[in-house]
């Protein structure tokens, strides 16, 4: 009778990997006890919570996992009435799928399953599987099947990895998104992929990743110079004001170009195409400042001089006549309207006229004042810090110095300026 029970099932574990669920089993009228009897023989192993596997089909790698994950998530159903329902019940996603599809690497972590349930705070994890939550109802549209198991396309992954769940599964996206750039070359769907890798990586609010580091890495990939890089993508673009829609076009383009140069498609220069893309006037423009080699990132000038000019600028005064074509400027209490009086060291307070190295929240409070408070009274952009040159130069020389930056600071053009600082600096970030 048993064996009779078990050749019953033999069609349902064929489609399964060789994976059963007891569930399963009590619906061709195996008991608990007739499971027991067949484990003990040999013939099946337990390998999660209700879910065996035959001992002779035992799987390995990110395809059997997926595979374990997805049966058992669902362990009611047979992969024909599922794969047969309007919606999908859930669907292999993120860096799963991505591996799945050959463009990436699955991680430590548990396979991953795109469900649609209301979201929680984090999803729900279990001891095979990684639930990441859609508010929407998935779609067949979305969805490729391998051997069986549904999977989501290499572009519906990716927009899966742009989700709050992207935390919990990619400690560096940036760089994840770079190598699946890379491996999709010569893929034929790689239209899609950079469309949806420029969607998550150009995406201004909220930020899912830092889409310079995309592009800085697949164009080294191709070949082009770390100066022109730094003179492009990490020139300061990416701080200009200018729509989502429109940063997702650059990212696109600059993808595609890089792709084609590394899968020899094209004998364009991508160096040429990337100043093209970054750059107002057709060529990579040098500080106007006198004996400055660095390049512009704004109104033609280095991040640094930049800074300088709106430290040291005076604004006009708005409660002036004559404001809006003359500059005209005015006393703000112990200072300048508008300026920073900084002289290297030390800045002024406008209240009181005592210098400090930087002034704190406790001094602004003695005037009953918040910073923004502060630098509204006396007309100083908000965007500027309320420390002394010093004290600004000593901390970026720590953030560029700091291992963890130390990858992103190194394709910094500015990153020399603050490394070479005075001896006095050298001692005190020790």
């Amino acid at each position: 009778m048993l064996a009779r029970k078990w050749a019953d099932t033999a069609a349902l574990r064929t489609t399964q990997w060789g994976l059963i669920t007891s569930a399963q089993f009590q619906q061709h009228g195996v008991t608990r006890s007739d499971q027991l009897r067949l484990r003990n023989a040999g013939l099946l192993i337990p390998v999660a919570n209700g879910v065996m596997r035959e001992t002779e089909r035992a799987g390995e790698g990110v395809l059997a996992a997926a595979q374990l994950a997805w049966v058992s998530a669902v362990r009611d159903l047979t992969p024909a009435q599922r794969l047969s329902a309007p919606h999908p019940d859930c669907v292999v996603t993120g860096t799963t799928a991505l591996a799945v599809h050959g463009l990436g690497w699955p991680g430590e972590g548990l396979p991953q399953l795109a469900i649609t349930r209301p979201r929680t705070t984090g999803g729900r994890t279990t001891t095979t599987t990684r639930y990441l939550y859609r508010a929407s109802a998935l779609s067949w549209d979305d969805v490729v099947i391998l051997d069986g198991l549904p999977v989501f396309t290499p572009s519906a992954a990716i927009r899966d990895l742009g989700q709050d769940n992207r935390g919990h599964l990619v400690d560096d996206l940036a760089g994840y998104f770079a190598g699946v750039a890379v491996v999709a070359a010569d893929r034929a769907d790689r239209e899609s992929i950079v469309a949806a890798i420029a969607a998550c990586g150009a995406r201004l609010r909220p930020v899912v990743c830092d889409v310079r580091t995309i592009l800085d890495r697949v164009f080294r990939k191709a070949g082009v110079a770390e100066d022109l890089l730094a003179a492009t993508i990490w020139g300061g673009l990416w701080q200009r004001r200018f729509t989502a829609d429109r940063a997702h076009h650059v990212v696109a383009t600059a993808l595609s170009v890089a792709l084609d140069a590394i899968a020899g498609r094209t004998a364009a220069d991508p160096a040429a195409a990337l100043t093209r893309l970054f750059e107002r006037n057709g060529a990579a423009r040098k500080c106007v400042v006198p004996d400055c080699d660095w390049w512009a990132v704004e109104q033609n000038r280095c991040s640094a001089h930049a800074m300088q000019r709106r430290r040291e600028r005076v604004l006009s005064d708005p409660s002036c006549p004559g404001a809006s074509t003359t500059a005209t400027p005015r006393r703000s209490g112990h200072g300048w309207w508008g300026h920073l009086d900084d002289d290297g060291e030390t800045i002024a307070c406008h209240e009181c006229g005592e210098r400090f190295r930087a002034l704190t929240r406790t001094h602004l409070e003695t005037h009953d004042l918040t910073a923004r408070e502060y630098k509204q009274r006396h007309g100083i952009e908000q965007r500027i810090g309320l420390v002394s040159t010093e004290v600004r130069e000593l901390r970026q020389h720590l953030v560029a110095t700091n291992p963890r930056f130390s990858e992103r600071f190194r394709r910094n053009p500015d990153e020399p300026r603050l490394a070479d600082l005075p001896p006095a600096f050298e001692n005190r970030s020790h």
